[in-house]
């Protein structure tokens, strides 16, 4: 009898295993797809017979269904059955499709409005405006052009490349093609030649091309009349800075330099033993070991007399003769005879220079008693305003006449918060007469009046930026990566420097904001105003929040995503392990939920 019990015991035991196991290979967990309006509502939900989905432009959305693509509209109707191997997302009312290895595109409808017959067809190719108008098409190993809204082929496949990557810029009508190893221009909305496929190399720029016959010979093309105005006979062509229309010139079978234009006009004969392209106008130029200046018609307004020469800034420049230093105008006139040893540092028309052994601050503004002061101290031009001057082992700052704004005592000097450099296209104009200083190896913020407004607290000076009239971005360092920060231009902190990213130029309604992104998993974002105000505190319980798509940002909360408003009020909880940004007013999310499953 004990064995009857026992042995039903344990049938028991091995039905009800049985039973669990069962119930669990019934109850499958499943991604189910869905989209949400901005409100967080449901409006879509599709089958689990979709295997994939993406968000939808132009009212369709791309789904994979056994390995082929088609597309649904937003009532989750197939609008266009899956068919393609492969199928782009649809941009301006086209979709590029793939199948059977030959690629065209499609209209909302589904009907092939670029026949299934290229290699390649590809929107993505250029880096300008041309790419909303036209596609790169691929015959074979031929490559040409088709019209994006008429889907007419205005360039047929015959090149052996299109040089989409080369030189192009927002509103050109040109792009480098090549054939049989040979370089030309053609005018991409007609597909005429304007440069004839025959160069070695050449270098577009806005307004001129630089054509190479071979590695020695050079002519200039001006892309806009479409003619050749420095004939295939120089060796170097070089444009003045902030002249595109001036050009350093050195012509074949030739010892010397000259200046041409635009027209082709030769205005300065090949005389000169250089002339300098990066100085702009007057023209520094150098002959039989003397440096002078040409104007921008190629006169000597500065004959070539001088031992040596910097550029003019301010309309002065520094000129050295008999080993003494002077300045002179942009005529040519002396405003300060050589007198100086040295010419130390310049700053516009403040200058440190030395005579016998005393440092002299001066301004070429006035016209008399140009001196400031004169100092045995080491100097150094921070801006039009402030000198910084050394004691012994410390540093401090002065103003123009030689007042003490800051007594000596930083450690490790101070310096232009963004230094004046040769491209002046790259200085940083916000931080005009602001300066930076370091103190124990730390670097801290002195303010145009001269006054510290930081403490010195970041251990990376340089790349202090103002990102706008109100806001100072700060870096420092762990062992692995840069950490930003942000300081308004009082000098109060807004986010420590703890931060690994920043979304710039964020527009929420009619306001604008930078999101930061936290460099380390469990810190949160933080989302600041251009002003400098906190609109999301760090905080507050988001670990990440997103550019905004549509006038909503996507947040994450324990590895779960929803939506916030451009008030930071929220909108879907986040509750979804994985969320789209917005897209024709819709967002896809993920669910992960339990199904039973069927045998049908």
């Amino acid at each position: 009898m004990k064995f009857k019990y026992f042995m039903l015991l344990m049938l028991s035991v091995v039905a009800i295993n049985y039973l669990v196991v069962s119930i669990k290979w019934l109850n499958k967990e499943v991604t189910t797809f869905h989209f949400i309006d901005k409100t967080g509502k449901t409006v879509l939900s599709l089958p689990l017979s979709i295997d994939r989905v993406e968000s939808f432009y132009d009212g369709r959305a791309r789904i994979i269904k056994e390995g082929k693509r088609g597309f649904i509209d937003k009532t989750g109707k197939v609008v266009i059955p899956t068919q393609y191997d492969k199928a782009r997302d649809f941009v301006n009312g086209l979709a590029i499709v793939e199948k059977n290895g030959k690629v065209g595109g499609i209209d909302t409808t589904g009907k092939l409005v670029i026949p299934l017959e290229f290699e390649a067809l590809d929107r993505d190719q250029f880096e300008s405006s041309l790419q909303k108008k036209f596609f790169v098409i691929r015959k074979g190993k031929k490559y040409g052009l088709i019209h994006y809204a008429s889907q007419k082929i205005t360039i047929p496949p015959i090149y052996d490349a299109i040089l989409y990557r080369y030189n192009l810029f927002d509103g050109s009508d040109l792009m480098q093609v090549q054939k049989n190893g040979k370089l030309g221009l053609i005018q991409v909305s007609t597909g005429k030649v304007i440069l004839p496929l025959k160069y070695h190399k050449l270098w577009v720029k806005k307004r001129f091309t630089w054509c190479f016959k071979n590695e020695y010979l050079i002519g200039l093309f001006d892309n806009r009349s479409q003619k050749m105005v420095l004939p295939l006979k120089y060796t170097r062509i070089g444009s003045i800075r902030g002249y595109p229309n001036l050009f350093m010139t050195e012509r074949f079978g030739q010892t010397g330099y000259g200046l041409a234009n635009s027209l082709g006009d030769v205005i300065a004969p090949a005389q000169y033993n250089y002339i300098s392209t990066r100085e702009g106008v007057p023209i520094k130029m150098t002959k039989n070991g003397r440096y002078g200046f040409l104007s921008k018609t190629g006169e000597e307004i500065v004959p070539p007399a001088y031992q040596d020469t910097q550029k003019f800034l301010g309309g002065f420049a520094a000129v050295k003769q008999r080993n003494q230093w002077g300045f002179i105008d942009t005529t040519g006139k002396v405003v300060v005879p050589p007198q100086y040893d040295i010419i130390q540092q310049h700053f516009g028309v403040i200058y440190i220079v030395a005579k016998d052994g005393q440092n002299v601050v001066m301004s070429l503004k006035r016209k008399k008693n140009r001196t400031l002061f004169s100092s045995k101290d080491s100097l150094t031009i921070l801006s039009e305003g402030l000198i910084g001057f050394r004691k012994g082992k410390y540093w401090g700052v002065m103003d123009t006449l030689g007042q003490v704004l800051i007594p000596p005592q930083f450690t490790g000097g101070v310096r232009p918060f963004a230094e004046r450099e040769d491209d002046q296209d790259k200085y940083d104009k916000l931080a005009e007469g602001w300066v930076v200083y370091q103190h124990q190896g730390k670097w801290g913020i002195i303010n145009p009046s001269g006054q510290v407004i930081c403490k010195p607290l970041f251990d990376l000076d340089g790349e202090f930026r103002f990102l706008n009239v109100h806001l100072i971005q700060t870096v420092t360092h762990n062992k692995t990566e840069k950490l930003y920060g942000l300081m308004n231009t009082q000098g109060a902190i807004i986010a420590q420097p703890k931060f690994r990213l920043f979304f710039q130029h964020v527009r929420l309604g009619t306001s604008s904001y930078f999101v930061m992104t936290p460099a380390i998993s469990f810190d949160n974002a933080i989302v600041v105003s251009f002003q400098g105000q906190v609109f999301i505190p760090e905080s507050k319980q988001y670990e990440r929040i997103d550019k905004p798509s549509e006038g909503l940002m996507r947040v994450r909360k324990e590895g779960m995503y929803g939506y916030i408003n451009q008030t930071g009020k929220l909108v879907t909880s986040p509750k979804y392990p994985y969320a789209s940004d917005y897209s024709d007013g819709l967002a896809l999310v993920f669910v992960r939920e339990s199904r039973w499953r069927t045998f049908f």
